[in-house]
Protein backbone atom coordinates (compact mmCIF):
# COMPACT_ATOMS: atom_id res chain seq x y z
CA UNK A 1 0.00 0.00 0.00
CA UNK A 2 1.44 3.69 -0.93
CA UNK A 3 2.00 6.21 1.24
CA UNK A 4 -0.54 9.30 0.61
CA UNK A 5 1.25 12.00 -1.37
CA UNK A 6 2.23 15.68 -0.32
CA UNK A 7 -0.25 16.82 -2.72
CA UNK A 8 -2.91 14.88 -0.65
CA UNK A 9 -1.94 15.90 2.87
CA UNK A 10 -1.80 19.62 2.58
CA UNK A 11 -5.53 20.46 1.55
CA UNK A 12 -6.46 19.04 5.04
CA UNK A 13 -3.61 20.99 6.37
CA UNK A 14 -4.70 23.96 5.51
CA UNK A 15 -7.99 23.55 6.47
CA UNK A 16 -6.90 23.17 9.32
CA UNK A 17 -4.70 25.63 9.78
CA UNK A 18 -7.31 28.09 8.63
CA UNK A 19 -10.19 26.40 10.63
CA UNK A 20 -8.32 27.06 14.03
CA UNK A 21 -8.31 30.66 14.16
CA UNK A 22 -11.93 30.69 13.10
CA UNK A 23 -13.18 28.44 15.97
CA UNK A 24 -10.67 30.35 18.58
CA UNK A 25 -12.40 33.90 17.68
CA UNK A 26 -15.90 31.37 18.20
CA UNK A 27 -14.94 30.47 21.73
CA UNK A 28 -13.73 33.36 22.69
CA UNK A 29 -16.87 35.22 21.60
CA UNK A 30 -19.26 33.30 23.44
CA UNK A 31 -16.81 33.38 26.61
CA UNK A 32 -17.46 37.33 26.09
CA UNK A 33 -21.20 37.05 26.03
CA UNK A 34 -21.42 34.54 28.70
CA UNK A 35 -19.31 37.27 30.92
CA UNK A 36 -21.59 40.34 29.56
CA UNK A 37 -24.95 38.56 30.61
CA UNK A 38 -23.14 37.33 33.75
CA UNK A 39 -22.27 40.90 34.75
CA UNK A 40 -25.91 41.85 33.90
CA UNK A 41 -27.35 39.33 36.20
CA UNK A 42 -24.95 40.35 39.01
CA UNK A 43 -25.02 44.02 38.93
CA UNK A 44 -28.06 44.84 40.78
CA UNK A 45 -26.64 42.95 43.69
CA UNK A 46 -23.65 44.93 43.55
CA UNK A 47 -24.53 48.27 45.69
CA UNK A 48 -25.59 45.50 48.42
CA UNK A 49 -22.14 44.52 49.28
CA UNK A 50 -20.23 47.50 48.14
CA UNK A 51 -19.12 45.35 45.62
CA UNK A 52 -17.78 45.07 41.47
CA UNK A 53 -17.91 42.65 38.89
CA UNK A 54 -14.98 40.68 38.08
CA UNK A 55 -16.07 39.13 34.63
CA UNK A 56 -12.63 37.62 33.82
CA UNK A 57 -14.20 34.99 36.73
CA UNK A 58 -17.67 36.09 36.26
CA UNK A 59 -18.33 37.24 39.94
CA UNK A 60 -19.56 39.57 41.98
CA UNK A 61 -16.45 41.04 44.63
CA UNK A 62 -17.04 42.83 47.38
CA UNK A 63 -18.11 43.13 51.47
CA UNK A 64 -20.93 42.15 54.19
CA UNK A 65 -20.98 43.15 57.83
CA UNK A 66 -17.07 42.99 57.73
CA UNK A 67 -16.75 40.05 55.91
CA UNK A 68 -15.21 39.93 52.08
CA UNK A 69 -17.62 37.95 50.17
CA UNK A 70 -17.73 36.27 46.63
CA UNK A 71 -20.49 36.03 44.81
CA UNK A 72 -21.29 33.80 41.72
CA UNK A 73 -23.97 31.46 40.25
CA UNK A 74 -23.81 28.32 37.59
CA UNK A 75 -27.31 27.64 36.02
CA UNK A 76 -27.67 23.98 35.03
CA UNK A 77 -25.36 22.58 37.95
CA UNK A 78 -25.31 18.84 37.56
CA UNK A 79 -26.47 17.13 41.13
CA UNK A 80 -25.93 13.34 41.62
CA UNK A 81 -29.35 12.70 43.26
CA UNK A 82 -30.24 9.64 45.28
CA UNK A 83 -33.06 7.66 46.22
CA UNK A 84 -32.60 4.39 47.98
CA UNK A 85 -29.80 1.86 46.56
CA UNK A 86 -30.01 4.41 43.33
CA UNK A 87 -29.29 7.58 42.04
CA UNK A 88 -29.70 9.70 39.20
CA UNK A 89 -28.04 13.38 37.70
CA UNK A 90 -30.64 16.30 38.14
CA UNK A 91 -29.89 19.63 37.52
CA UNK A 92 -30.02 23.09 39.71
CA UNK A 93 -29.93 26.42 39.12
CA UNK A 94 -26.69 27.15 42.04
CA UNK A 95 -26.24 30.87 43.55
CA UNK A 96 -23.04 30.66 45.89
CA UNK A 97 -21.93 33.09 48.18
CA UNK A 98 -18.06 32.52 49.42
CA UNK A 99 -16.21 34.04 52.39
CA UNK A 100 -12.59 33.52 51.84
CA UNK A 101 -9.89 33.57 53.88
CA UNK A 102 -11.67 32.44 56.78
CA UNK A 103 -9.45 30.62 59.55
CA UNK A 104 -10.85 26.98 60.24
CA UNK A 105 -9.16 23.92 62.29
CA UNK A 106 -11.11 21.14 60.35
CA UNK A 107 -13.60 20.68 57.27
CA UNK A 108 -17.35 20.52 57.62
CA UNK A 109 -20.10 20.84 55.26
CA UNK A 110 -24.11 20.67 55.32
CA UNK A 111 -26.13 18.47 52.86
CA UNK A 112 -28.98 17.68 52.18
CA UNK A 113 -30.73 14.30 51.94
CA UNK A 114 -33.33 11.96 51.47
CA UNK A 115 -34.79 10.44 54.28
CA UNK A 116 -37.38 7.28 54.57
CA UNK A 117 -37.77 3.90 53.24
CA UNK A 118 -35.97 3.71 50.13
CA UNK A 119 -35.37 7.28 49.74
CA UNK A 120 -39.47 7.90 49.12
CA UNK A 121 -39.23 10.43 52.27
CA UNK A 122 -38.60 14.36 52.34
CA UNK A 123 -35.15 15.70 52.23
CA UNK A 124 -33.20 16.68 56.02
CA UNK A 125 -29.84 18.17 56.19
CA UNK A 126 -27.17 16.57 57.84
CA UNK A 127 -23.31 16.85 58.61
CA UNK A 128 -21.04 15.66 56.45
CA UNK A 129 -17.26 15.39 58.57
CA UNK A 130 -15.29 12.87 60.56
CA UNK A 131 -15.24 15.49 63.88
CA UNK A 132 -17.50 14.33 66.16
CA UNK A 133 -16.73 17.17 68.94
CA UNK A 134 -17.01 20.25 65.63
CA UNK A 135 -20.58 18.51 64.63
CA UNK A 136 -21.95 19.08 68.45
CA UNK A 137 -20.87 22.36 68.38
CA UNK A 138 -22.05 23.16 65.02
CA UNK A 139 -25.38 22.20 65.73
CA UNK A 140 -25.77 23.80 69.24
CA UNK A 141 -24.78 26.96 67.51
CA UNK A 142 -27.85 26.78 65.51
CA UNK A 143 -26.76 26.03 62.24
CA UNK A 144 -29.21 23.21 60.42
CA UNK A 145 -32.44 25.60 61.93
CA UNK A 146 -30.55 28.86 60.48
CA UNK A 147 -29.95 27.06 56.84
CA UNK A 148 -33.17 25.15 57.01
CA UNK A 149 -34.71 28.09 56.90
CA UNK A 150 -33.48 30.10 54.25
CA UNK A 151 -32.45 26.41 51.55
CA UNK A 152 -34.29 24.98 49.02
CA UNK A 153 -34.31 21.49 49.72
CA UNK A 154 -35.03 20.77 46.21
CA UNK A 155 -32.11 18.30 45.44
CA UNK A 156 -29.78 16.32 47.70
CA UNK A 157 -27.04 18.75 47.18
CA UNK A 158 -24.43 20.71 49.47
CA UNK A 159 -25.42 23.65 50.44
CA UNK A 160 -22.55 24.63 53.05
CA UNK A 161 -18.95 23.43 52.76
CA UNK A 162 -16.27 24.74 54.60
CA UNK A 163 -12.91 23.87 53.72
CA UNK A 164 -9.39 24.37 55.27
CA UNK A 165 -7.26 23.89 52.69
CA UNK A 166 -8.47 26.94 50.82
CA UNK A 167 -9.78 28.64 53.72
CA UNK A 168 -13.15 29.29 52.40
CA UNK A 169 -16.89 29.13 53.44
CA UNK A 170 -19.27 28.52 50.69
CA UNK A 171 -23.21 28.67 50.88
CA UNK A 172 -24.80 27.28 48.14
CA UNK A 173 -28.82 27.57 47.49
CA UNK A 174 -31.07 26.76 44.67
CA UNK A 175 -32.85 29.45 43.13
CA UNK A 176 -34.35 28.09 40.05
CA UNK A 177 -36.16 29.12 37.86
CA UNK A 178 -34.52 32.02 38.19
CA UNK A 179 -30.47 32.96 37.99
CA UNK A 180 -29.71 34.88 40.79
CA UNK A 181 -32.19 35.91 43.39
CA UNK A 182 -34.24 39.06 43.90
CA UNK A 183 -32.41 41.71 46.11
CA UNK A 184 -34.34 40.49 49.10
CA UNK A 185 -33.77 37.13 48.49
CA UNK A 186 -29.87 38.21 48.13
CA UNK A 187 -30.30 39.95 51.42
CA UNK A 188 -31.44 37.33 53.37
CA UNK A 189 -28.73 34.91 52.06
CA UNK A 190 -26.09 37.64 52.86
CA UNK A 191 -27.17 37.89 56.64
CA UNK A 192 -27.37 33.82 56.90
CA UNK A 193 -23.81 33.57 55.63
CA UNK A 194 -22.36 36.32 58.02
CA UNK A 195 -23.35 34.10 60.36
CA UNK A 196 -21.97 30.81 59.42
CA UNK A 197 -18.57 32.93 58.75
CA UNK A 198 -19.46 34.11 62.93
CA UNK A 199 -20.17 30.62 63.80
CA UNK A 200 -17.55 28.51 61.94
CA UNK A 201 -14.59 31.48 63.64
CA UNK A 202 -16.33 30.43 67.39
CA UNK A 203 -16.74 26.70 67.22
CA UNK A 204 -13.97 25.82 64.69
CA UNK A 205 -10.97 28.22 65.22
CA UNK A 206 -7.95 27.17 63.63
Amino acid sequence: MSAPSSDSIWPGVLIVIVMLPILYGIGRAGTALGDVRSAQLLAPLAPMIGGHIERNRRRLVGTYEGWPVHVFFEPERSVQAFTGASSATSRMNAFSIAVPNLPGAADWRLQFHVTGLLGQGGRELGFGMADEPLRRRLEEAGVVAEVSAVSSPTLSYVTVQYETRTQTLTYTDDVAPRRVPSRERFAVHLALVARLAAINTRVNPA
